[in-house]
């Protein structure tokens, strides 16, 4: 399956990714994927590995080894904007929080 389509799924069935990106392994609640501006895949999803936790940007071309969990969450986190101005066209997003 490939990395868009883990993804796209995680999105839709709420369960965390994990990655290997920039030599660290990353657990993340993925929000929204979609393409930027010079046309790079891109995910921007909460990453459970820090010690607060934080919203942050990935690129897809960047990670390593991913692969879905089985561990759900139960909606977007605060700050979620399913229209991440940092990607256009959006693919896939959770819708905003309650």
């Amino acid at each position: 399956m490939a990395a868009v389509e883990k993804i796209e799924t995680a999105i839709r069935t709420r369960r965390c990714v994990a990655f290997t990106y920039h030599g660290q392994r990353r657990f993340v609640e993925p929000q929204t994927l979609g393409l930027s501006a010079t046309r790079k895949l891109l995910l921007r999803g909460y990453e459970r590995t820090e010690t607060d936790g934080a919203l942050k940007l990935f690129e897809l071309a960047k990670m390593q080894r991913l692969h879905r969990t089985e561990i759900a969450f139960p909606q977007a986190r605060p700050g979620h904007n399913p229209h991440d101005s940092a990607m256009s066209p959006v693919i896939a997003s959770l819708p905003p929080p309650e």
